[in-house]
């Protein structure tokens, strides 16, 4: 069963810093992917270092796409079985599937870290950069984004249910 947002957008609402970020990431990859086509097609000339850009960009945009749709609680969920629970149940199953989210971002940090540490040392093959920093690097940095916006819903959820039994 899907569920509409029930906070719609304000019209007027200014984006977010992350948005913006997402936003411009996604016409960095636009305009270097027609840029490509431009020099494909009619010079007859690829460029050898934007496949290997739009790719390192594409990932970035993903994992911080991932940690900002924990703050905006858009992430996918199937709730038939949550919505089957009686209602005073569901602040609760709200709240533990919280902190299971935020515990699985925490991993990810760390693991993302070792991996960051572990595969030091390689350069991207066109355009010569530090594959661990600029590639593998942006799961540590948007998990810790994401273990944020998790205890900020965890801390939002928490007072609603304190306030609730007041």
């Amino acid at each position: 069963m899907i569920k509409k947002r029930k906070e719609s957008l304000d019209k007027n609402q200014l984006l977010t810093p992350g948005d913006k970020t997402i936003a411009l990431i996604f016409g960095v990859i636009v305009s270097i992917m027609f840029i490509q086509v431009v020099f494909r097609y009619i010079f007859n000339n690829s460029l050898s270092w934007s496949e290997e850009l739009i790719r390192f960009l594409f990932v970035w945009l993903t994992f911080l796409g991932g940690a900002l749709a924990i703050n905006n609680k858009s992430h996918i969920a199937v709730e038939f079985f949550i919505e089957l629970l009686p209602v005073k149940y569901l602040k609760y199953t709200k709240i533990f599937n919280l902190i299971l989210i935020t515990a699985f971002f925490a991993s990810m940090v760390v693991i993302g870290g070792c991996w960051v540490y572990h595969s030091r040392g390689l350069q991207s093959s066109a355009l010569g950069l530090p594959v661990n920093i600029v590639l593998y690097g942006a799961l540590p940095l948007t998990s810790m984004l994401g273990v944020w916006y998790g205890i900020k819903r965890l801390k939002e959820n928490w007072s609603e249910l304190k306030d609730k039994k007041q």
